[in-house]
């Protein structure tokens, strides 16, 4: 049995708690295959993982603790309040391998000093977390699938302390999974039913993309398209002999049983 891999998955796999991180592996060791598509590498780019870069850069040019959270705060009441809770998840799994690993000294010291020791070991270890992770991208799975050749994987660099993504938003154009989707319009068309059954704004969104491709084929779609078409491109790229592997069945299970494909949660 195969795995095709969701974001979520890979997203738990190299940004989570260990204990996540290991549950993962365990589940994964149970397919003859898991198969990665690329599209799960951009979304973890543009989500999770740029969450991680912008805590890892507040935490850089902000000048305490206190500051950062502020910071983290202030975002929860903004457009991008996305962002925090997978910050906050990223603080978390740096606090633990701080109390794990009792990286500060035992020796008595200024708060002052003690705050910034601590601001300090959060950077690095949020830093190693993000690079690692992104290191690891490709490496965990049987193999990639589905390369998208309108997106480049940039690499992550530093400039300075900060943190720098490179590009998010695919780089080539005509998209590419606008041919995909418009290659297999009885199933696009079966997706857009199925997007129709919601009342979300992402349902929405999904569902107008979907109607893009389906109705003006030779209009491109933008990166916010691209974006929106979200869980639909598991669904219609996942092989008919895989199961797509994900946290979230809300969303994937119902698309999937659309195309008489199967999704599991781990």
């Amino acid at each position: 049995m195969r795995a095709f891999i969701e974001t979520t998955i890979l997203v738990d796999l190299l940004l989570k708690r260990k204990s996540r991180r290991s549950a993962v592996k365990v589940a994964l060791s149970k397919f003859s295959e898991t198969l990665l598509p690329q599209y799960a590498i951009k979304e973890m780019k543009a989500g999770a993982l740029f969450a991680c870069v912008w805590l890892h850069n507040k935490l850089v040019t902000t000048d305490s603790i206190p500051d950062a959270i502020q910071a983290v705060h202030a975002m929860s009441r903004t457009p991008r309040r996305y962002l925090v809770s997978t910050a906050l998840e990223a603080w978390a799994v740096a606090e633990e391998s701080i109390a794990s690993k009792s990286y500060l000294p035992n020796q008595v010291v200024t708060p002052a000093a003690r705050e910034k020791l601590r601001r300090q070991e959060m950077i690095n270890l949020i830093r190693s977390q993000i690079m690692l992770g992104w290191r690891r991208r490709r490496k965990s799975f049987t193999k990639v699938v589905s390369p998208l050749t309108c997106y480049v994987e940039d690499e992550l660099i530093l400039v300075g302390e900060r943190i720098e993504t490179g590009k998010i938003k695919c780089a080539h154009e005509p998209c590419c999974l606008k041919e995909q989707f418009f290659d297999k319009i009885e199933d696009t068309k079966t997706l857009m039913a199925e997007c129709a059954k919601g009342d979300r704004a992402e349902d929405k969104k999904r569902y107008s993309a979907l109607r893009h491709i389906a109705r003006t084929p030779k209009r491109e779609i933008d990166s916010d398209m691209c974006r929106s078409l979200g869980d639909a491109v598991f669904a219609l790229q996942s092989p008919a002999d895989a199961t797509i592997v994900t946290t979230n069945m809300k969303d994937i299970a119902p698309l999937a049983g659309a195309l008489g494909k199967d999704a599991t949660r781990i």
